[in-house]
């Protein structure tokens, strides 16, 4: 399926096999510069993009990827969210069903809230970087909330949020929790503790033993699995 609108004049094209099971989007409702995209994707789905924008990934569950060649496996990622930047691609399969939303936001909107060149925008910082955020996902979720409306309010909330989300972001990643200091494991210290569960499903098992497997605390686990 294809998902296509028209941000600042550039085109953003998020391509996922199979479909969806259902898409809810901004397009039609005139956000300045931003398209945001409510997917809740089937089972073992395919990713293949590459963006040509700004744009914020927010997932609730946890997701099982692996890269499209199978080069890494699978892995387990916590709830949390990423950025990607103009050039950056993802190519990657899914295991499970999920709900993810996607914001994308043109480097022209984003130089025009900032009053600076996009250059001198903090957002590099970002890269490779998944992170948790209370207020990233309150931004996202209150998105989602006026789009599944209908935006009774016509573009004006959309775009306060869009400013609310770019400021956030252009303040950079050190004063957001990252995966260790909020508890969340590693993509493979995750995989490991998941591993000992499913070989040792007729043992009884406890929080300690998992947690000497992940290599991590037992209330940095107990904080992950949530």
């Amino acid at each position: 399926m294809q998902v296509t609108d028209n941000v600042e004049a550039a085109q953003v094209e998020f391509t996922l096999t199979p479909g969806p099971k259902r898409v809810l989007s901004s397009a039609s409702h005139g956000w300045e510069g931003t398209l945001a995209l409510d997917i809740s994707v089937r089972p073992e789905c395919e990713c293949r993009h590459e963006h040509q924008q700004v744009a914020l990934q927010s997932w609730r569950q946890p997701l099982s990827v692996r890269a499209l060649d199978g080069s890494d496996g699978w892995r387990t990622v916590g709830p949390g969210a990423r950025v990607w930047l103009p050039g950056e691609a993802q190519y990657f399969q899914l295991k499970r069903a999920s709900r993810t939303h996607l914001i994308f936001i043109s480097v022209a909107r984003i130089e025009q809230i900032l009053e600076k060149p996009y250059s001198q925008a903090n957002l590099e910082r970002w890269r490779g970087l998944d992170f948790a955020s209370a207020a990233v996902s309150a931004i996202v979720a209150a998105m989602a909330v006026d789009v599944a409306d209908d935006c009774p309010a016509g573009p004006l909330v959309g775009d306060s949020l869009a400013v609310a989300l770019v400021a956030h972001l252009d303040a950079g990643p050190n004063h957001t929790p990252g995966a260790d200091s909020r508890g969340r494991l590693q993509a493979k210290s995750f995989e490991r503790a998941l591993e000992y569960v499913e070989a040792n499903l007729s043992e009884p098992l406890r929080v300690g033993d998992l947690a000497r497997q992940a290599g991590c605390s037992p209330k940095q686990l107990s904080r992950a699995f949530r």
